[in-house]
């Protein structure tokens, strides 16, 4: 009764989480294509330490097995008669490890120079784009000037107009006294002599 209980949770927990009325397959097809939908990871760039590591170690792991081998079958006669085949052997893998490595190098220095053309294009675009940017500030910072200065003349222009005509008007109010002062101070005088007799 207990192993019927824990089957049964088993499939219900780990092999149909999704619920037991719900088909397995669907699931299975909805998972595959959200992982076929989502994007792929960045590969993980092996860095340069491990590559030195990886070719020091490399010797090791060949060597390894002749020696463990060797020494699990014992016996001086054994090894001496598996002594020449094991160093030509080790010769032939020691001279594919050598190229394997050079092979290597040879990618790595094709890598680093593309990537140092890469980044000095990449350098050689931003120096562009900055040198337009600069330029457009500078186009932009001397059209804003200009416009300043119209618009501070046409200041001027509207103060030295206005001042013109507050002076023009300021002298049509004065020569407009002067005349009613001499108006006024005429018909006085003729008031003052014909009471006189004067007239």
């Amino acid at each position: 009764m207990s192993e019927t209980s824990d089957n049964a949770r088993f499939v219900r927990e780990f092999i149909r989480p999704a619920g037991l009325d719900r088909p397995a397959t669907d699931v299975f097809v909805e998972a595959v294509e959200r992982l076929g939908a989502s994007p792929a990871p960045a590969p993980a760039a092996t860095p340069l330490t491990s590559l030195g590591v990886r070719a020091l170690l490399w010797p090791v792991a060949l060597v390894a097995p002749f020696v463990l081998s060797s020494e699990s079958e014992g016996g001086t006669a054994t090894r001496g008669a598996r002594g020449g085949g094991l160093a030509q052997a080790l010769q032939v893998r020691r001279d594919r490890l050598s190229r394997e490595i050079e092979k290597r190098q040879r990618w790595e220095e094709k890598r680093q120079r593309s990537l140092q053309r890469r980044r000095a294009a990449e350098g050689e675009e931003r120096s562009r784009n900055e040198a337009r940017r600069r330029q457009k500030l500078a186009r932009t910072r001397e059209r804003e000037t200009r416009r300043a200065e119209q618009l501070k003349e046409r200041a001027e222009r509207l103060a030295l107009d206005e001042r013109h005509k507050n002076a023009q008007r300021a002298h049509r109010r004065r020569e407009k006294s002067r005349h009613a002062w001499l108006k006024w101070r005429q018909a006085l005088s003729r008031r003052i002599r014909s009471r006189l007799g004067l007239t």
